[in-house]
């Protein structure tokens, strides 16, 4: 995948895997830190949810700009980033919890 440029930083597209289990407050800080710190489409955001229950599920649904995986029950944080890796598009990834 080619390059991205802004103001003479050119990055290269990234595909942002998170693992989320009950998590909403962290999480919404940690996708607002994405969207503020990068360049709208020099990433893509998957993120997949391990049956949470504080409506972390519901919040990562009403946003446009995240790809959400929602399993029904806890796969676990390495069988969730391989899950993730399934649905990345980009080429270079990155894991977070």
């Amino acid at each position: 995948m080619s390059e991205i440029s802004s103001c003479g930083i050119k990055v290269k597209p990234l595909s942002i895997v998170i693992v989320s289990y009950n998590s909403k407050d962290v999480m919404k800080a940690c996708i607002e830190s994405i969207r503020i710190n990068n360049i709208s489409s020099s990433y893509e955001i998957v993120v997949v949810d391990n049956a949470s229950t504080d409506g972390v599920t519901e919040w990562l649904e009403s946003q446009n700009d995240i790809t959400l995986i929602k399993n029904q029950d806890n796969k676990g944080f390495g069988a969730a980033c391989n899950q993730g890796l399934k649905h990345q598009v980009l080429i270079m990834i990155y894991f977070t919890e």
